[in-house]
């Protein structure tokens, strides 16, 4: 595979998760108000904040430790984390 559909080829896959989201979306208004519907919501709602964790520790997060001390390292992560929190 060339490197024009490999990219083509992710960007199709990547982008398509905002289509099944919005199907769990839609589906996820049918639901009656109460218990369910609410637990639903949370359960999407942290993992979609897990994967963005998991995107920050993968991704960023090694080029980081080739730069910085270890220890400003955990704290602007862990401040980062604080201000997303606020």
């Amino acid at each position: 595979m060339n490197e024009i559909t490999t990219i083509i080829v992710y960007s199709f896959f990547s982008g398509i998760t905002v289509f099944f989201g919005g199907l769990i979306s839609r589906s996820c208004e049918r639901l009656r108000e109460g218990i369910l519907k609410e637990e639903f919501i949370h359960a999407t709602v942290a993992f979609g904040g897990g994967i963005l964790i998991a995107a920050v520790a993968l991704v960023l997060t090694p080029p980081a430790i080739a730069e910085l001390n270890l220890w400003w390292l955990g704290i602007i992560f862990l401040s980062g984390g604080f201000f997303f929190f606020i």
